[in-house]
């Protein structure tokens, strides 16, 4: 469903940067108002849209100068912040980047290491908010480590993606403020859960919230169908058979193996 019926709080632009693709995208908003979905030419990446706005530009393609260019020209549009604009191994880029920009720059989104990479960027001033995710960094707990390393820093930590693990841990911490929701397509429809639940994780009301389930765990409802265990193998099934026929024999014992050495072999 297009995102201004849906009641989404926010925006996040995701666009390929190459050939000049990303110069294309901000031009097009800087004529316009708002944004609408004609205003997006795609790439790999999708547009999620939401009233306050993010640029997620395509990683590894875009110099200091085109970056410097697209934060600028974000800084007029009032995007909230950046991420992602150049290669994330170059913490000297990001260093010179935020110092010149008033635009928020935010990350490391995709760089390894956890919440060691995340330390050397804040103390080297690569970044004014931090990222962080369950898919990024390794799962909840290290995502929370990486929450609350920033928020000794007086600094935001926002969840990169979507799912019950990112939710948990949006709500567990203080210092994040937005929730990614969806992150697939604009033309694919996001709201169907797949087979093994019986309700997407993440359902979103009239006013662009998503909220928690008070279920217990992670909340997720999942089919229990799916994820039966397997019934117990009998003694005979458990009786391995060499290709004559014959029963193979315990390596441990030489002796043919029978369903008691099953714990043995």
């Amino acid at each position: 469903m297009l995102p201004e019926r849906r009641g989404e709080l926010g925006q996040k632009v995701a666009v390929g940067a190459g050939e000049g693709e990303a110069h294309g995208v901000v031009v097009d908003l800087l004529d316009r108002d708002r944004l609408a979905f004609g205003d997006i030419r795609w790439r790999r990446r999708p547009v999620v849209l939401v009233e306050d706005q993010v640029l997620d530009v395509e990683e590894d393609v875009v110099g200091r100068a085109d970056a410097l260019w697209l934060g600028r020209r974000l800084e007029e549009l009032g995007f909230l912040w950046m991420e992602e604009p150049m290669e994330e191994a170059s913490l000297s880029s990001y260093h010179w980047l935020s110092a010149n920009l008033s635009l928020s720059i935010l990350g490391p989104e995709s760089m390894a290491g956890k919440h060691w990479t995340r330390a050397e960027w804040i103390a080297k001033g690569a970044c004014d908010l931090m990222r962080t995710g369950v898919w990024n960094v390794g799962g909840i707990g290290p995502a929370l480590k990486c929450a609350h390393l920033a928020e000794s820093f007086g600094m935001s930590c926002e969840v990169h993606g979507t799912g019950a693990g990112n939710l948990a841990v949006c709500a567990a911490v203080a210092n994040a403020t937005w929730y990614e929701r969806g992150l697939l397509h604009p033309f694919i429809d996001y709201d169907p859960p797949p087979p093994y639940l019986r309700r997407i994780d993440d359902e979103m009301d009239g006013d662009g919230y998503v909220h928690l389930r008070p279920e217990p765990g992670l909340g997720q409802d999942i089919r229990p169908q799916l994820h039966r265990r397997p019934a117990r193998l009998n003694s005979a099934a458990r009786v391995r058979s060499t290709p004559g026929g014959a029963p193979s024999r315990n390596r441990s014992t030489g002796r043919p193996f029978s369903p008691a050495d099953r714990h043995q072999d």
